[in-house]
């Protein structure tokens, strides 16, 4: 069972919300989200707020004891108590995110080739070029679900909003 504030930030019931009313009902998302069973949405909530935890975050946790990178100063007031609406919302996205067992294959397949030095690859008309370290997006190599990614990049230590 999962324990707001000490391994996820929303529980099953807030991120279902959160899909229903984020992506259409017919949407490949929604139904694989839909799909799963209660175990299984845990899972994926619990490896998604893990995920987060990673990130390099600017600020300090308002609390010394608190287990969870959030509630953060400077952007919350010290009596906050919960994460931001941006912070909870990137949880149920990487969480749906990761539930996508093709684009969590893609990754890793990506991810190797990176590890292996590859720069660039060409298969027909397609072909992909992997960036240079050390750049922000180093930072969030274990965010790559692009929604996540957009909601909490204003939190990111030398992050900014481009979108």
């Amino acid at each position: 069972m999962l324990s707001i504030g000490t391994d996820t930030y929303i529980n099953v019931e807030w991120a279902d919300k959160y899909i229903g009313d984020h992506f259409l009902p017919d949407s490949t998302e929604r139904k694989r989200w839909e799909e799963l069973d209660l175990e299984e949405k845990e899972v994926f909530l619990r490896i998604a707020c893990a995920e987060l935890e990673r990130l390099p975050w600017q600020g300090a946790a308002i609390k010394k004891d608190q287990l969870l990178a959030f509630p953060r100063e400077p952007f919350q007031l010290t009596t906050a108590t919960e994460a931001p609406s941006k912070i909870k919302n990137a949880q149920a996205e990487l969480a749906l995110w990761l539930s996508d067992k093709q684009a969590q294959t893609d990754a890793a397949q990506r991810e190797q080739l990176k590890l292996e030095g590859v720069q660039s690859i060409s298969l027909g008309s397609l072909s992909m070029a992997f960036a240079d370290s050390g750049n922000i997006g180093d930072s969030l190599s274990a965010l790559t679900c692009p929604q996540a990614r957009r909601l909490v990049i204003p939190y990111i230590r030398g992050g900014y909003d481009t979108a």
